[in-house]
């Protein structure tokens, strides 16, 4: 399979063309330099049938996952129209509540009592705080307040959840986030409008070593104290130190490392971190 990169990336190897290089895998990498405007057109032209696929991102963050927690919800400006089988744990009596707000399954001893017996027809549950005590229910289906799933209005989750606008991130590995933004049957403008949104609010929740090179700047402490250090040891003489704004570039690093969109049978096509920021005009051009 081959995967074409920019001029400036290209390594070459004996018997390539200089604008692409031999990859193992089944899939194809169109690494250019690419917008979000410009990847999703090109998703689009190597996306040449009526089935309905989603549209997938693929985001690398520089965050240190055994010290932090980069995980939430978000309620997407446009739905990924998606049908999610619901189960709200509330007191029995609040079951006829729920059903009516649109959940697929609600109450308490009920369910229970089928989950234990391998019962699992929904793909989330939703849980008011006072009945958590009694629960003890599947990995990753399990109400957790860190994802929104324990929640004192439990009426208006359910609405949320069954309006499938409502996209829960999680990363892992080394800082590894996918998440659906949409489907191949929404217009350009949703999707970017989707994912603009996502990357807001990857940021807003952002933990405060995320970034700023949380991994290194530990290692690079002596590094860190010699740039402070060196205009008063040197009189004050900035340029041996590169000054402030040559220490909060060494210490300084992006928050995502590496983007991506993909669908199925298509290329994955690389996005520039520096275009996925919220103000950017990458998301129009």
């Amino acid at each position: 399979m081959l995967r074409v990169v920019a001029e400036s990336d290209v390594h070459q190897t004996p018997g390539s063309s200089k604008d692409t290089t031999s990859v193992g895998g089944d899939a194809e990498e169109i690494i250019l330099k690419n917008t979000p405007y410009q990847a999703l057109r090109l998703l689009r032209a190597f996306y040449n049938t009526d089935t309905v696929s989603r549209i997938t991102l693929d985001v690398d963050i520089r965050v240190d996952l055994t010290r932090q927690s980069v995980r939430g919800v978000v309620q997407l400006p446009y739905g990924l129209q998606t049908e999610i089988r619901v189960l709200a744990l509330c007191p029995d009596y609040m079951a006829s509540e729920m059903l009516e707000a649109g959940a697929d399954y609600a109450g308490l001893s009920e369910p229970l009592n089928k989950i234990e017996r391998g019962w699992l027809p929904f793909d989330k549950v939703i849980a008011l705080p006072q009945v958590i005590p009694q629960i003890l229910g599947p990995k990753r289906l399990m109400p957790n307040a860190r994802n929104g799933t324990v929640v004192q209005n439990l009426k208006q989750a359910v609405i949320d959840a069954k309006s499938g606008s409502q996209l829960e991130y999680r990363a892992e590995g080394e800082g590894h986030i996918r998440v659906d933004l949409g489907k191949t049957n929404m217009t350009n403008d949703q999707i970017l409008e989707n994912m603009r949104f996502f990357v807001k609010e990857l940021l807003r929740n952002r933990p405060k070593e995320a970034g700023d090179n949380a991994a290194a700047v530990r290692k690079t402490g002596e590094l860190a104290k010699l740039t402070t250090m060196l205009p008063k040891l040197m009189g004050g003489i900035s340029s041996l130190s590169g000054g402030g704004d040559e220490r909060a570039r060494v210490l300084d690093l992006p928050y995502f490392k590496a983007a991506s969109i993909s669908c199925p049978n298509v290329p994955r096509i690389h996005i520039e971190t520096e275009n996925m920021m919220p103000s950017s005009s990458g998301y129009f051009r």
